[in-house]
């Protein structure tokens, strides 16, 4: 989820796309990895806090979705303590 604009890290994207080496292309995303941190393009926040009734039964932390909370396997259970 970056627009991070940088012709050196765009070229090992790009590179890493052409290499059939797993272990090599594994080597490159790590370099673009760094960069990247390095760069400090983003924010990294990790806190997050939710208020929800004890009813609320489902709640899993899926990080890959760029929200959260999947409504579809929440459900409520009123019996839960």
């Amino acid at each position: 989820m970056e627009w991070l604009q940088d012709p050196e890290i765009d070229a090992l994207i790009d590179k890493s796309r052409e290499t059939l080496d797993p272990a090599a292309q594994n080597d490159l995303y790590k370099e673009i990895q760094r960069k990247v941190a390095d760069a400090q393009a983003d924010v990294f926040l990790t806190v997050e806090r939710y208020a929800a009734s004890k009813c609320l039964q489902g709640y899993a932390y899926i990080p890959m979705q760029s929200w959260d909370l999947n409504f579809s396997r929440l459900w409520w259970d009123c019996r839960a303590d």
